[in-house]
């Protein structure tokens, strides 16, 4: 699939050093469900913690000095979005391209990635060649 790859998808960022981590948020339909409130478990988003213990142990149980953040402008925003920017004000934390291509590149060169419940970093995580961690958390829970 990555020879398919529009070619100026690549060069639109520079991949982050082994001390980043990149971060993949939703916004919008489903910033907000979490908990199986709404959706069971399908596309629920992980509490603000999983992004916090990451950022603070999976660096071989060391803190990663830079956050990349990715996440879209819908609305409503991800609260965890603002808890990071504030809970982490001694790390170097980047903002996304705000470009969709941008942002996909950022997810492709990535070499320490937490994703979501998403079908967008599914599919990224499975193009990235370049992955030395990746952290996932399961919100799938089984139906009673």
């Amino acid at each position: 699939v990555l020879p398919h790859l529009r070619a100026e998808v690549l060069p639109m960022c520079k991949a982050g050093g082994h001390d980043r981590v990149t971060l993949h948020f939703r916004n919008g339909d489903v910033a907000l469900a979490y908990g199986a409130q709404m959706l069971k478990g399908y596309h629920d988003q992980p509490p603000c913690l999983y992004y916090h213990r990451v950022i603070e142990t999976g660096l071989g149980g060391r803190p990663f000095r830079e956050v990349q953040l990715v996440f879209s402008k819908e609305e409503p925003q991800n609260p965890c979005i603002a808890d990071i920017r504030s809970r982490h004000q001694d790390k170097l934390v980047l903002s996304p391209t705000n470009t969709v291509v941008g942002d996909t590149c950022l997810l492709l060169k990535a070499k320490n990635l937490a994703v979501t419940t998403s079908s967008l970093a599914t599919t990224l995580k499975m193009m990235n060649s370049k992955i030395s961690r990746l952290f996932f958390v399961n919100t799938l829970l089984e139906d009673a």
